[in-house]
């Protein structure tokens, strides 16, 4: 899928996306195709989710380095 698909099939949604062709040239990164992974209605509420989950893996990973 391309990004005018996803913004016209998920126009008020925040999306996670997994990119499924994309190319470097000259040190940039060209995603070509996506892939919706999931959407959500209410971003704020997935980001503090999202936010929620990245601080417990954090957390979780620095207990098991000591």
């Amino acid at each position: 899928m391309r990004w005018d698909e996803v913004q016209e099939r998920f126009p008020n949604e925040w999306v996670v996306l997994e990119a499924t062709k994309a190319y470097s040239k000259e040190g940039q990164r060209f995603i070509e195709e996506v892939a919706v992974i999931d959407s959500y209605e209410d971003s704020n509420k997935e980001l503090n989710l999202y936010l929620l989950n990245l601080q417990f893996t954090d957390a979780e990973q620095s207990r098991q380095r000591f």
